[in-house]
């Protein structure tokens, strides 16, 4: 943004020293338009709790996300997350057959900052992580976060299209989201000015964007569109900035503040029977978020349930000695006496056997 004034400089000092101020987790080199910048977030904590913040102020409760079917309007859907063991904290987790609204009018002008960490478990070609639509009944006029498409070398896009100019921009990634790794993407529009950050990095620039959401009246979506493929996998940490330009300094703290990786999430998990850190996922997959041996006291019980993540059917449970503990069909471990035992998770042709033992 050009600032051929002093008055103008010090206006942004005091803009970037107030945000730093006011909530420092957030105290990103920032440059917005003149007047307020909004940011919405969703940390998907075992929640769609949706905060908004002013001027990098305190955070207040916005309207909730929803769940969708596999396209945009399409009934169904279930809310799912992954713990992230180290942190505490969670991931929405995408099934292939579940998308999320994130809402409407969450940007009202042609400066805005997109901000989003995508974890695929599957390769699905021009599936949508991110998909704002510029009318909540026109699938006409569109932005695209892809992933990974079949062209320009399978690599990661944005892609968008503007109604009835049939303008059909395409900034390519020069990478793409690798199955089984958490990827950063952050999209930065300025009116007619468009950058794409993979990983904290600028992937590409286009200087022949449009306005698209500056009517107050676009709908955002995450893992669905109204034509591919539903996106499975994970996506967290999404953050929409309306009126400001996060720039490159700014995207760089961005993907070191809100990394997913650095926090451990994926270890330690147990992959058909071997113990792995943060195994590549691949479409026919059983993972179990604990190690090889765990222990309980006698009367205590574990659910195995929310612990498991499998692209194959319900899995099934049984129990080498029920003498010393019992599992039931739901997947409910209860320790009886002293002793140990081993449980087996069955999924499809993948088994995990994990050993257990009860303690008095």
């Amino acid at each position: 943004m050009k600032k051929d004034s002093r008055k103008w400089g010090r206006r942004m000092i005091a803009f970037c020293v107030a945000i730093a101020l006011a909530l420092p987790s957030l105290a990103l080199p920032v440059y917005a338009t003149p007047g307020s910048y909004t940011l919405h977030e969703w940390k998907f904590d075992n929640n769609l709790n949706h905060t908004i913040s002013v001027d990098g102020g305190t955070p207040s409760n916005g309207t909730s996300a929803t769940v969708t079917g596999v396209t945009i309007g399409a009934s169904g859907g279930m809310a799912s997350y992954n713990t992230l063991p180290k942190s505490g904290t969670h991931a929405f987790s995408f099934k292939g057959s579940t998308g999320v609204n994130l809402g409407t009018g969450l940007v009202t002008s042609d400066t805005y900052t997109i901000s989003l960490w995508v974890y695929p478990s599957a390769p699905t070609n021009f599936t949508p992580a991110f998909f704002g639509s510029k009318n909540a009944i026109d699938n006409g006029a569109w932005l695209s976060i892809v992933p990974q498409t079949d062209l320009a070398g399978a690599n990661s896009v944005v892609m968008a299209r503007n109604g009835s100019d049939d303008q059909f921009p395409w900034y390519n990634g020069s990478t793409k989201a690798t199955v089984g790794k958490w990827t950063h993407f952050v999209v930065v529009v300025s009116a007619n000015n468009i950058a794409f950050y993979v990983n904290g990095a600028n992937a590409t620039t286009g200087t022949d964007f449009f306005d698209l959401f500056s009517n107050g009246a676009g709908s955002f979506y995450l893992g669905v569109n109204y034509w591919d493929t539903p996106f499975q996998g994970r996506i967290d940490e999404v953050r929409i900035y309306d009126n400001a330009e996060v720039n490159a300094a700014g995207v760089a703290q961005l993907y070191n503040l809100t990394n997913p990786s650095a926090e451990n999430i994926i270890v330690p998990k147990v992959e058909g029977g071997t113990v792995g850190t943060e195994p590549e996922e691949k479409p026919g997959y059983l993972y179990v978020r604990l190690s090889s041996n765990i222990s309980l006291k006698k009367g205590n019980t574990l659910n195995l349930k929310p612990l498991i993540e499998t692209t194959l059917e319900e899995p099934t449970f049984t129990c080498s000695a029920k003498a010393i503990a019992t599992v039931s069909a739901q997947g409910v471990i209860k320790a009886v006496k002293a002793g140990k035992t081993v449980i087996t998770i069955k999924a499809g042709d993948l088994s995990v056997k994990i050993t257990l033992t009860v303690n008095n």
